[in-house]
């Protein structure tokens, strides 16, 4: 066999040869990096706390709330912070559209309530008797537009013209995006506008 390391070639018995491990050993008690960086913020006091694997198992409060309260109990002065004085935390990172309120700090785990959050994470803390954020209210969902050639009825229309046209069926032709009305096509060919509330959808088979 030829020996790399020393360039020559040996001749060496069965028994003194083993197979080589082709992955690189690591040493002993070096892991992969599994931390995770956190900024937290309350008041004007940040904090960047870096959690190892295994605080990241702990419970929310133990892992981040605490040694950052100690932080902040130091720099504002007076009565020490704790946990019991925190009225709301919000996180956030990089990527994420909305602030995500957590709840159950105390029982779920550093990892879990950072799930799902890559990248530069924010933790506010907001004490009881702070200025609270408030969740944006939902916004409306849009109206699920009905495909043309729907057969629908026409009803609720309450002018003197229109009246006349309820109970009369006809097909979706198309829809004005400036007035929001449907064009209705009548049996009788006339082509008619309507709102979404004044139909009635009877199914999308062509008359």
């Amino acid at each position: 066999m030829y020996v790399d390391s020393i360039r020559e070639k040996m001749q060496l018995k069965p028994v003194c040869l083993a197979i080589a491990d082709s992955a690189p050993t690591k040493a002993k008690g070096v892991d992969e990096d599994s931390s995770k960086q956190v900024r937290v913020e309350c008041n004007g006091v940040m904090l960047k706390l870096t959690l190892s694997e295994k605080q990241m198992t702990k419970p929310f409060a133990e892992a981040i709330l605490k040694p950052f309260l100690k932080a902040y109990s130091k720099k504002k002065g007076g009565d020490e912070v704790s946990v019991q004085d925190v009225g709301q935390v919000t996180v956030d990172s990089d990527g994420q559209t909305e602030l995500k309120v957590l709840n159950d700090i105390h029982i779920f785990s550093a990892e879990q309530c950072l799930k799902g959050l890559e990248g530069n994470v924010d933790v506010d803390v907001y004490l009881k008797g702070d200025d609270m954020p408030t969740a944006p209210p939902p916004k409306p969902k849009a109206p699920t537009r009905m495909p043309r050639d729907t057969r629908v009825v026409i009803h609720g229309l309450s002018s003197a013209a229109g009246s006349k046209l309820n109970g009369m069926e006809g097909k979706l032709s198309g829809f004005n995006d400036a007035k929001e009305r449907y064009d209705v096509t009548l049996e009788d060919g006339r082509v008619v506008s309507c709102k979404a509330d004044n139909l009635i959808d009877i199914g999308q088979h062509k008359l």
